[in-house]
């Protein structure tokens, strides 16, 4: 919970694939080399539970910001042998919702039986590196109606078709 992040020496953590949650509006302070190295991932938050079902693993977490709670869920990873992913748009766990608005960097990363993906629409932010070695992956439907920007690491190479919501082509390709 520390606000300022402490500088990072070699070996300081013998695990490389966690999560690091850090205060709201702290995460760029995190975001550097020598925590980067460490983490797979960096999110605002407090960690409330994680939750897999159906081959998805998710990271659920509430951010509060001026007295408004707002619960999210991060995907961390997609371990079914399904070809045909169809993300869901939301988790319960108990009465709570969770909106899934985050596709984390490890989370279908060298999946070559990936053939087609659907994007739900509360998806604000796709990791660099999410879809990584999916190299069968020809067909990806986005049901955002305002895209994400996203990195040209995210579906690296890939010749895949791209479908978007009606009318929102334009909104896809500036």
């Amino acid at each position: 919970k520390s606000e300022t992040p402490a500088n990072m020496g070699d070996a300081v953590f013998s695990v490389t694939n966690a999560t690091l949650f850090v205060p709201i509006n702290k995460k760029s302070s995190y975001n550097t080399d020598s925590w980067n190295k460490y983490f797979s991932y960096v999110t605002e938050g407090e960690f409330v539970d994680d939750y897999t079902d159906n081959g998805y693993t998710f990271y659920c977490m509430k951010k509060v910001v001026e007295n408004v709670a707002t619960n999210y869920a991060l995907l961390i990873k997609y371990s079914n042998s399904s070809v045909d992913v169809d993300i869901p748009a939301s988790v319960k766990i108990g009465n709570v919702d969770y909106n899934v608005t985050i596709i984390g960097k490890p989370a279908f990363s060298n999946n070559s039986k990936i053939t087609s993906v659907t994007i739900p629409d509360y998806i604000n932010s796709i990791d660099d590196n999410a879809f990584i070695g999916c190299t069968n992956l020809s067909v990806i439907e986005c049901k955002m109606e305002t895209p994400c920007k996203i990195t040209s690491t995210v579906f690296p190479d890939y010749s895949a078709f791209l479908y978007v919501p009606t009318g929102k082509t334009k909104s896809y390709t500036t």
